[in-house]
This record gives structure tokens, sequence and C-alpha cells, in this order.
């Protein structure tokens, strides 16, 4: 006995010769594009040594940050000047606890306004 369905597999690609593989191809293409999930914000740390998998600098942990991570510092004085060019969320230990001494140095903390979207809003919390 003939499986039905196989004939007319059988048939059909004989008599639309290349039809099926592109018809896949764009099916699955529409599956995978509808299975996409934008990655995730990711949380760095930062710590005066560079420890347990966190940066040793702010600048280094900005730089290695995509759009709309968290960078955490933890206690400590940073000797250096940060700039930040990209939405992300800049969190020390407290008021007391984390220091940027940018002592000599232009500035502290400088946000280049051309690459942050007008629509983010930054807040300081001491």
């Amino acid at each position: 006995m003939i499986h039905p369905m196989k004939g007319f597999i059988h048939k059909h690609a004989q008599s639309r010769k290349g039809c099926c593989l592109p018809s896949l191809i764009a099916l699955s293409g529409a599956v995978m594009a509808g299975m996409y999930q934008p990655p995730r914000p990711a949380t760095l740390c930062v710590n005066p040594g560079g420890t347990s998998g966190c940066y040793a600098r702010i600048q280094v942990a900005v730089i290695a940050a995509a759009p709309n991570d968290t960078i955490n510092v933890a206690a400590g004085t940073y000797t250096e000047t940060v700039t930040i060019g990209k939405p992300l969320s800049l969190v020390g230990a407290g008021r007391r606890a984390t220091t940027i001494d940018a002592t000599g140095l232009p500035v502290a903390i400088f946000i280049d306004p051309s690459t942050i979207p007008a629509s983010a809003t930054s807040s300081c919390r001491g």
C-alpha cells in the first residue's frame, strides 16, 4: 500500500521544481524572526581591586557595557574621569561610600549628549 501523502509530496515536487526549498527557507526565517528576543540588560560590577569578575575602573566597565546595562560600583575611591556615551545606570554604594576623585582632572563624569537619546532621563542620588 502506498502512503497517500508520500505520492502527493513526490508529485508536487516534480510538478513545481524547486518550489519547496525556498518556501521552507522563508517559513523558517519567519519562525526565527518571531523567536528573536533582544538581549536583556546586564549588570556589571566595579570594585577597587577588580576582583570577583568585576572591573577595577569605572570607565572600563562603561566601555564594556551595552546600552541600558547597569554598573554597580562598590565602595571605594576611583581616581578617573568617566565618559558616558550610551544610556546606562551607574549605581554607587552610597554618598559616603563611593567616590570618583577627579582632582587635577577636567571633570569627574562627562555625559556625551550627542550619543544619549533625548528620551533618556538621568537622576543623581547622593
